[in-house]
């Protein structure tokens, strides 16, 4: 039988980015243009292994986090499973840009994570309200 991997804080906030882009409609080339740094270095984020702030600072203006929302995930990640990492970055990401398009958003969000719902119900809930 396979040992299963269980995954570092880091590569829980890695997939979430991963989850992030792609909502966005953007390749890792495309999203490390935009970041000013190499699609390695991109995809290193991604799998969880390149954590430096300065990175994660190119990272969250890319994807439309407030500065520091990815070390802030990545402190409580430990205790969370990936899909409940994922829910945590849609989060940080709402107050700072759907209110905007839609006001009635952030009630919305509260109340999904507020329900009993799994993590990954509660994500793909999320991301039909962000779309």
């Amino acid at each position: 039988m396979a040992a299963t991997h269980t995954l570092t804080p880091a590569e829980k906030v890695g997939r979430a980015v991963r989850a992030l882009r792609a909502r966005d409609n953007l390749s890792i080339d495309d999203a490390a243009a935009v970041a000013k740094m190499s699609p390695t270095t991109w995809a290193a984020v991604e799998k969880g292994r390149s954590i430096r702030p300065m990175t994660f600072a190119a990272v969250e203006y890319v994807l439309k986090l407030r500065p520091g929302a990815l070390q802030q995930v990545l402190d409580t990640a430990a205790m969370c499973s990936a899909d409940g990492v994922a829910v945590q970055v849609l989060a940080l990401l709402l107050p700072d840009t759907a209110p905007q398009a839609r006001p009635d958003i952030t009630g919305d969000v509260r109340k999904v994570l507020a329900s009993a719902y799994s993590d990954g119900t509660k994500l793909a809930m999320i991301a039909d309200l962000v779309r």
